[in-house]
């Protein structure tokens, strides 16, 4: 059986626990925030002088690795259905034909209805017509 965790899976236990506050702060200023460790740990509280100490020992702690990513699943769940309710918004409220076409495409697409890839074929192939009079 397959134990890893998806958004919609829940585990037995916290993904915190053993993460103190400033270490989920730290993650959670990178998932959210989109800030590198480095500034992170920064405006996370912890001392400017053991910027490097500190990233080395976050990126060593097996639990605080184990919450940046259960964060950063759980906020890429959040933004996939806020994109897909924004693309269903377009697709039927759009004033353009194209906007909505790209949406309801990206729904095909998505779907497993996607259309064949268009391929042009060029070179070697010579027509010629002879309305030549016969006799």
């Amino acid at each position: 059986m397959n134990t890893a965790l998806t958004p919609t899976m829940q585990s037995d236990t916290d993904p915190a626990e053993g993460v103190s506050p400033r270490k989920r702060a730290v993650a959670d200023a990178m998932v959210t925030d989109g800030l590198d460790i480095k500034d992170a740990v920064i405006a996370s509280g912890f001392s400017e002088k053991r910027t490097k100490q500190t990233v080395y020992e976050l990126r060593h702690d097996v639990a605080w690795v184990r919450y940046l990513n259960h964060r950063t699943v759980m906020q890429t769940a959040e933004e996939v259905a806020k994109a897909q309710h924004v693309r269903g918004v377009l697709m039927r409220t759009s004033e353009s034909d194209k906007v909505r076409l790209d949406a309801a495409r990206d729904v095909m697409d998505r779907g497993g209805f996607k259309a064949p890839d268009r391929r042009v074929q060029t070179g070697g192939v010579t027509i010629s017509i002879d309305l030549g009079e016969g006799g």
